[in-house]
């Protein structure tokens, strides 16, 4: 449920996430190379100068022997050494490692909420009380499709539709109203999965702060 903007330092994504889900009425929303393959040289042709036809055929000879011979190498050889003649550019394309951001500590309950950023609920979501949400996103995939962060929310009722979570309460207390499903009690050291699509109602009775994995 629900998914901050503001990131913090340590980590640097490299994909801007979607606008959040809150504009939308969906909290769970908002939570939210490859190698070149090798190809031999053209085919010589025949030219009309110094020796017309003929000539022009043994060059095409030659050269499909060439290929031929380069072929049964090929399919001799192992995967990772390269082929006399034949010459394969390098795969430029970033690893998942690269494109990943170095690893790094976050002390959550030592964060300030002076530091975590305002994301305003839909009204439409909000059932009693005047609940306000903040958060920070600490990681983002390149896709935008994994989010990891911070989110906190004041005691109130609200409602969301969720999105494939998994988070750990650090702080607070709060029921969850599974619609057709159970009732979840949350409180600190409780890790809670949320199936995405699920109809909830959040109620929170205490300022209930949680780490939390989004896959949208």
């Amino acid at each position: 449920m629900g998914t901050p903007a503001q990131r913090l330092s340590p980590p640097q994504s490299r994909a801007r996430r979607p606008q959040g889900r809150w504009a939308r009425g969906q909290l769970g929303d908002r939570c939210r190379g490859g190698g070149r393959e090798r190809v031999p040289a053209p085919l010589g042709g025949g030219s009309r100068r110094g020796g017309g036809v003929a000539a022009g055929l043994e060059r095409v000879g030659g050269t499909l022997a060439a290929m031929t011979a380069a072929s049964d190498l090929d399919a001799k050889a192992p995967a990772d050494e390269p082929v006399a003649g034949l010459v394969a550019e390098p795969d430029s394309s970033p690893s998942a490692a690269e494109s990943a951001p170095p690893s790094f500590v976050v002390n959550i309950p030592g964060i300030a909420d002076a530091d975590l950023e305002p994301d305003p609920l839909d009204p439409s979501q909000i059932v009693s009380g005047a609940p306000e949400v903040t958060g920070k996103v600490l990681w983002e995939s390149p896709d935008g499709r994994q989010i990891r962060g911070i989110w906190q929310i004041t005691p109130g009722v609200v409602t969301d539709t969720e999105a494939n979570e998994l988070f750990v309460v650090v702080s607070g207390r709060a029921t969850i109203e599974v619609e057709g499903g159970s009732v979840l009690e949350v409180g600190p050291g409780d890790a809670c999965i949320l199936r995405e699509g699920d109809r909830t109602r959040w109620t929170v009775h205490e300022t209930l702060r949680k780490a939390y994995h989004i896959s949208l």
